[in-house]
């Protein structure tokens, strides 16, 4: 099994550009997919540019795939939430993010969740 990858602040912040756009992208797939089963279930005319359901949970796996493969932790595909693992003299830590928000303002200890964010001027 890999070695967990952890972020510093700077590290996380450089790449939340290229994750933003995996998490947009993750958004417009799961739209698509809602809009696929609301034709499948005849509530919209289907529209013969929409791919198919196959189609579009591969390319959502494939977006996961990425992310996980950066060591980003996707807490909730909904929300676009999403934690950096880092660590502290007082241990574990994550720089949490949502999508939505500007930049990387808040961060948890691991047990915490979304629930327990600290914004980043309380250092961790």
């Amino acid at each position: 099994m890999p070695e967990e990858r952890l972020y510093s602040l700077d590290e996380a912040r450089a790449m939340l550009p290229a994750t933003v756009r995996r998490l947009e992208q993750i958004a417009e797939l799961r739209r698509k997919m809602r809009a696929w089963g609301s034709a499948a279930e005849g509530i919209a005319p289907a529209n013969g540019d929409t791919p198919g359901l196959g189609e579009l949970l591969s390319s959502m796996n494939a977006r996961l795939r990425e992310l996980a493969d950066d060591g980003i932790l996707v807490r909730d595909l909904r929300s676009g939430i999403i934690d950096f693992p880092g660590r502290d003299a007082d241990g574990p830590l994550c720089w949490c993010f949502r999508l939505g928000e500007p930049d990387i303002l808040y961060w948890h200890r691991p047990d915490e969740g979304f629930a327990g964010r600290k914004p980043i001027s309380e250092d961790p």
